[in-house]
């Protein structure tokens, strides 16, 4: 045998994402190639590297990009490293060094590199509530459509923004509870998806939950119907 891995990190099945920070990592396109090869298992830098621009190369042909262009998403191994860097402050922490490859022969050895859990779980932040120009504008647009299905009906904005405030976290907490009681079948079912594709599962799965909890939110709705 030439070479020979030494593990001694086991990453957990199933990681909750509720922090802000991390979850943009989690979605910037200049990392998501590393989380996605990591799948496979602890890497070297190099193997990361290649994996990584095989991977863009892939992606950007599926998008129709020119040669160019999917050149300029591939990475050096000397920039792979810095990003790897970024996943493993202990801020972030979705990779961490997970032991060292021996080869015969040299007395040099080399860093094993392993996602932090083998499924991250972002709870959805599809819009932020606070009291701000951007929530606010969102939620008019909300009150403006559903005034138009509505029709003859005025929309509170206000009672809008609280329905929809309680059911985003409520479709969040309670798909994050399907994954951490069923985090080794959910692991097996999206073992191939994409962080974009994951992401559209889970926006799905809020409106079925939704859907099946509707009577919980029905009295709620009907009060956003009522005259300002």
């Amino acid at each position: 045998m030439s070479a020979q891995n030494f593990i001694d990190y086991e990453p957990e099945a199933i990681k909750i994402v509720r922090d802000e920070e991390v979850y943009k990592v989690l979605f910037d396109p200049v990392y998501e190639p590393i989380l996605v090869v990591l799948r496979d298992g602890p890497m070297t830098i190099d193997e990361i590297a290649i994996r990584y621009n095989e991977y863009v190369e892939i992606q950007g042909r599926v998008s129709n990009l020119d040669s160019d262009a999917i050149e300029k998403s591939k990475k050096s191994c000397m920039t792979v490293y810095r990003y790897l860097k970024d996943l493993e402050k202990e801020n972030i922490r979705l990779v961490t060094q997970a032991g060292r490859r021996i080869e015969k022969g040299k007395t040099t050895t080399k860093a094993l590199y392993s996602r932090t859990a083998r499924l991250f779980y972002p709870i959805l932040k599809s819009v932020d509530y606070r009291d701000d120009e951007t929530s606010n504008k969102f939620v008019d647009v909300q009150a403006s459509l559903l005034q138009l299905y509505m029709k003859n009906t005025k929309i509170s904005k206000h009672l809008l923004k609280k329905l929809l405030k309680k059911m985003d976290t409520d479709a969040s907490e309670a798909g994050a509870k399907v994954f951490e009681e069923n985090n080794e079948a959910v692991t097996e079912l999206i073992k191939d998806l994409t962080f974009k594709e994951f992401d559209k599962h889970l926006t799905q799965l809020s409106f079925l939950i939704m859907l099946f909890e509707s009577e919980k939110y029905l009295e709620d709705f009907k009060k956003c119907c009522e005259t300002e």
